[in-house]
Parts: structure tokens; C-alpha cells; sequence
């Protein structure tokens, strides 16, 4: 049954019924609700009566049903219980398709190409900073060799995830060794950049040789987030039926990832106050200058991140819209996006 809005009341079609109303299809079949009768592809009715007993006693009905999907949209399987001679009815078995583009659910296929494109882009940006290392090589800091690990990262990340998909896509079956490399390399990633940014806020080869008790608690915080970040990327990787259901688990790990990253980002703010007047005193002009447009860069990148939370936040708490299927997969490649601009 293609869904494009909720069913309200439904009831069963007696015997007598059938014959007289319109949206009664067959005997023993759901009524379907007035007004969404013509979006009702297929009923299929299962009778007891071709069944057999099998040794508990138990009346056994199997069948197989096979659907032709001949326009793009969102499909629903929906069973009814209608016939009233039976008294405890159970069902099991299973629903499988395959798209003409492979296995993959179509909201899911954006992921393919929007990765592929994303590994190019990482690919280009990373020739060109291994491009710049090398021409000047004798004077890179630490902080360029980390921003050199934090590329290597993300390289390794989105190819992951492209990879993910194409097994998904071919084969219908997650493997789960890419997935958990993938959700493992992007929490690296993320941790390594926030623990950087703060490194480089604090001031670290500017304006202080050494970071001292300050670098214990970086560590200890890029600790605390490796691990809220890891469950919310696992419950947010992992595929499921249950879109509702699967919101709310997404908005509960989601919390503490934002409290973690609302702390990084205060700690960030106040060292960059702090290593900004340090500048100005010492009458550092061309570093206070990058400093400052690095400041600029971080709140550019705050409002953007928290316009777009709250918009991610309300839209997974809300009724899945069955008219914006097609762009789930932009509602999550977004933070790549961003991340990738904010690199550069």
C-alpha cells in the first residue's frame, strides 16, 4: 500500500458488505478509508480456508506476493486482521526489493554520489596542502602537521563511507566492518579538530611554549567527547524501520554531543580573548590579525551549526514527511559540508 497520508478508521469487510460499498474491495479485507481508496495499489487477501493444520493444531497459511513498483515514491506493507473465525493470528516472513540502481532504500542513495564527490574533494584539497608542506617544509609548525593528520582523516573517512554504501548498494547487506571504521574515523576526526582549535586558541606556539596542567584537561575533554560522539554516530549509522522511533533515539545521544561541544566551544572563545589581548599587547600585528580572522571563521561557524541543529532537531522530532524522502540524505551530509568549508 503507497501511503500519502494516515488511514484514521478502517474496518473489516463482512461477506454482505462487499458487493454494496465502494471502498470495501474484497471479504474479509480492510475498508479503506474514504477519499484514499484511488491511492491504494493492491489488496491481497489471505483465506484460512487454503491453509493447512500443522502438528500444534495450528491453521498455516503461506503466500508469496510479488509487486511491480512502476513510479518513484514511498511504499508501506501494511497487514489487517479481518476474518473472524480465527481466534490468535501470527505473522512472520519477509520483504525484500531491489532498486533499478542496485539495493540500496532510495533515501539512502543520495549518500552515493554526494560521497564520491566529497573523497574528490578531500583528494583535491589534500594535493594541494601537501603541495604548500612541501614548498615549505622548513618552516611548518605542529600545528601544520596536525591539520595535515586531520585531512588524512577525513580522506580516509568519506572514502569509508563511500565504500559503505557501494557494498550496501550491491549487495543489500551492511557490512559491518566499513560501517564501524567509518563512524571510528569520523569521531577521530571530529575529536582531533575541536582538541586543535583549542590547542590553537590557547595560544600554543604564539604565545606559550608549552601548554602545562591546560593540556591535561584538553585531553580529558577530547576524552569525554570521543565517547558521546561514537554512540551518536552508531545509533545515527544504523539503519532501521522504525523512523519515529529512530528520531528520538538520534535527538537522545544528540544532547550530550551538544553540551560537550557547547563546553569546547566557551573554553575556545575565552583563550582566544585571552591570547588575542596578549597579542595586542605584545604589538604582534600579523599574528593578531590571523587571530582575529579566526574568530570571525568560529562565530561564522557557530550561528550556521546552530541554525541548523535546531532545524535537524525539530525535523527528526516531527511526523516522517513522507514528501521530502529524497532529501534525508542532505539533512545529514550537510555537517560534511561545513566541516570541509571551515578546513579550507
Amino acid at each position: 500500500k503507497r501511503v500519502a497520508s494516515t488511514i484514521d478508521q478502517s474496518y473489516c469487510c463482512s461477506p454482505d458488505q462487499a458487493p454494496a460499498n465502494l471502498n470495501c474491495r474484497a471479504p474479509n479485507a480492510l475498508v479503506v478509508a474514504e477519499g484514499l481508496d484511488n491511492i491504494v495499489d493492491e489488496i491481497v487477501v489471505v483465506d484460512f480456508a487454503d491453509g493447512y493444520e500443522d502438528e500444534d493444531g495450528r491453521i498455516v497459511v503461506e503466500k508469496r506476493f510479488t509487486y511491480q513498483v512502476e513510479e518513484k515514491d514511498l511504499y508501506s506493507l501494511m497487514f489487517s486482521y479481518c476474518q473472524q473465525n480465527a481466534a490468535v493470528v501470527s505473522i512472520s516472513g519477509s520483504v525484500s526489493w531491489r532498486n533499478p540502481f542496485g539495493f540500496l532504500h532510495g533515501e539512502l542513495y543520495g549518500f552515493l554520489p554526494f560521497y564520491l564527490h566529497l573523497s574528490l574533494a578531500y583528494l583535491f584539497c589534500g594535493m594541494v596542502w601537501a603541495y604548500l608542506c612541501a614548498k615549505n617544509w622548513r618552516d611548518l609548525l605542529m600545528v601544520q602537521n596536525c591539520i595535515t593528520a586531520v585531512l588524512v582523516l577525513g580522506m580516509i573517512e568519506v572514502n569509508l563511507r563511500y565504500s559503505d554504501f557501494h557494498s550496501l548498494n550491491e549487495t543489500g547487506v551492511r557490512n559491518s566492518g566499513l560501517l564501524m571504521a567509518a563512524v571510528l574515523f569520523a569521531v577521530i576526526k571530529k575529536c582531533v579538530s575541536r582538541m586543535l582549535v583549542l590547542v590553537v586558541s590557547l595560544g600554543y606556539g604564539v604565545v606559550k611554549p608549552h601548554l602545562g596542567p591546560e593540556g591535561t584537561k584538553v585531553a580529558l575533554l577530547g576524552a569525554v567527547y570521543f565517547v558521546v560522539a561514537t554512540l551518536h554516530h552508531l545509533v545515527d549509522s544504523v539503519s532501521t524501520t522504525n523512523q519515529q522511533s529512530m528520531a528520538v533515539s538520534k535527538f537522545f545521544f544528540l544532547v550530550p554531543v551538544a553540551v560537550v561541544d557547547t563546553i569546547f566551544y566557551f573554553w575556545i572563545f575565552r583563550a582566544l580573548r585571552t591570547t588575542i589581548v596578549q597579542l595586542e599587547t605584545r604589538g604582534q600585528d600579523t599574528k593578531l590579525s590571523l587571530y582575529l580572522k579566526f574568530r570571525r571563521l568560529l562565530v561564522a561557524s557557530i550561528v550556521i551549526s546552530i541554525l541548523w541543529a535546531v532545524y535537524y532537531a525539530l525535523e527528526n522530532l516531527m511526523i516522517y514527511n513522507a514528501m521530502e524522502w529524497e532529501s534525508v540524505y542532505f539533512m545529514e551530509s550537510f555537517w560534511d559540508c561545513l566541516y570541509l568549508a571551515i578546513l579550507i
